[in-house]
């Protein structure tokens, strides 16, 4: 398909999902929705009320949260609530053209068109309910690109405006700057020192700091959930009525943190910058969706750019048929939650068993220094690559 007319193709689609979600949401703006909590939490920020109730569910994010939520609260539900939609989708189909750029050469508008048929799914349910998801895929694939040209400011904004969305945006920022310890660790604890006076313009700047008391109480609490609720590996070991202790899951998620960090460390040493800043922020996407206790079904759509790139770029690769087609599984696997009646049977144990062993691939490729999961370098669009054991 011509360059032009695969952008074209698109465009179209994203124009009509976005337009879909943004009717819905319109004409039922209080249905099937996570946004009140933000809302309310806008509002009772700037009213100097307490904006944590210290429990297991409910509002689990820093104050910045609200704070950015602001100028959608600030809206009629009408407008506001499908303006949020939009932002996050907006974002969301930014980093996705941006990837492409980046691995897709002259092919990039088809890589794009691919890329989108690949990963929009999987965002379905996250766009759908408003969920803080959705924007901070988007920000771990911008860090991804900018990580790999080496825009370190850029890099370190988009990782502290997702630690600002949610605090599990720590993950990423801990693995970059551990990877790019030089450019980015004083970058992050500057913007980190920023972002946390930034709630001290408050009129009350007591109130503010009795806010980050209750979220430390918050956090806490919501760490230990104790019901299979959740999709991460524990919910996976539920789910096949496997109850490892919390000590056993502590330990597991300490090992995987280690190993996640070591192989991320060696694929900045195997590959150029942009494959390597590729496969950092898969891997912190990776980590926590399988080792967070709090992983739901519609998380994952975490991970769903970067799979969208590789399945646009296995796609391109007349070696990879076999990888095509798993990695063509995956991506829809991730979608599962709009499989209706299904959905009840693969709920909590589908999309993490599946990740997990896409996360091993990812990890046998790294030690072998093949490309990851397929993924050629930058510019290599033109250049068929015949990986041993391919």
């Amino acid at each position: 398909m011509p360059q032009a007319r695969a952008l074209g193709v698109a465009v179209f689609l994203w124009a009509v999902y976005l337009l879909v979600i943004a009717g819905i949401v319109a004409v039922q703006p209080d249905r099937r929705t996570v946004t009140p909590e933000y809302r309310e939490a806008a509002e009772e920020w700037w009213a100097g009320e307490d904006i944590y109730e210290v429990r297991m569910h409910g509002y689990l994010y820093l104050p910045q949260a609200a704070i950015l939520y602001t100028p959608f609260a600030a809206l009629p539900m009408r407008v506001g609530e499908p303006l949020w939609r939009l932002t996050g989708l907006g974002l969301f189909a930014w980093c996705i053209w941006r990837l492409c750029g980046v691995f897709g050469g002259g092919r990039r508008g088809v890589w794009f068109l691919v890329a989108t048929v690949a990963a929009v799914p999987s965002s379905f349910s996250a766009a759908r309910n408003g969920q803080m998801n959705l924007a901070m895929a988007a920000l771990l694939g911008l860090a991804a690109v900018d990580l790999g040209r080496h825009a370190w400011n850029r890099a370190s904004l988009s990782l502290l405006l997702s630690v600002a969305l949610k605090p599990l945006g720590v993950v990423p920022c801990l693995l970059a700057g551990a990877c790019h310890v030089k450019p980015m660790v004083w970058r992050l604890l500057a913007g980190a020192t920023v972002l946390a006076a930034v709630a001290f313009l408050h009129a009350n700047p007591e109130y503010v700091a009795r806010q980050y008391e209750l979220f430390v109480e918050t956090m806490q609490i919501a760490r230990k959930p104790k019901q299979s609720l959740f999709c991460d590996i524990q919910g996976m070991f539920w789910a096949f009525g496997f109850h490892p202790p919390e000590v056993a899951m502590t330990l597991l998620r300490m090992a995987a943190a280690g190993g996640t960090l070591g192989v991320a460390w060696l694929a900045m040493r195997r590959y150029e910058a942009a494959r390597a800043g590729f496969v950092c922020m898969l891997l912190a996407a990776w980590y926590l969706l399988l080792f967070n206790p709090r992983t739901e079904t519609n998380s994952y759509v975490l991970i769903a750019p970067f799979v969208g790139v590789l399945v646009a770029s296995a796609l391109w690769n007349p070696a990879s048929v076999r990888r095509l087609g798993w990695l063509a599984g995956y991506a829809f696997v991730l979608s599962c939650e709009n499989w209706g009646p299904l959905h009840a049977v693969t709920n909590l144990w589908l999309k993490a068993a599946a990740t997990l062993l896409f996360g091993v691939v990812l990890v046998r490729d790294v030690l072998a220094a093949r490309n990851p999961l397929g993924l050629r370098a930058g510019g290599e669009d033109e250049v068929i690559l015949v990986e041993r054991g391919n």
